[in-house]
């Protein structure tokens, strides 16, 4: 499945379901249209870590991804 710019809606939480049944779930924050950057956090955490970046990643045209990650 190939992930493209429009599955990329800020603040909305999107999945993936893997062929074993596992789900990735990511939220996008900043320019749905903006460049992608991959954010990672530590182990055991989520995709919300990243909401209070929202506005200065918007304003610098950048689109955060953020995925789960559980641990």
């Amino acid at each position: 499945m190939k992930i493209g710019a429009a599955d990329m809606v800020r603040g909305q939480d999107r999945s993936w379901a893997l062929p074993d049944g596992r789900v990735i779930t990511w939220r996008s924050y900043g320019d749905p249209a903006g460049v992608p950057v991959l954010a990672l956090h530590g182990t055991r955490g989520a995709r919300s870590k990243f909401a209070r970046a929202d506005q200065r990643a918007f304003e610098l045209g950048l689109s955060l991804v953020s995925v789960d990650r559980w641990g």
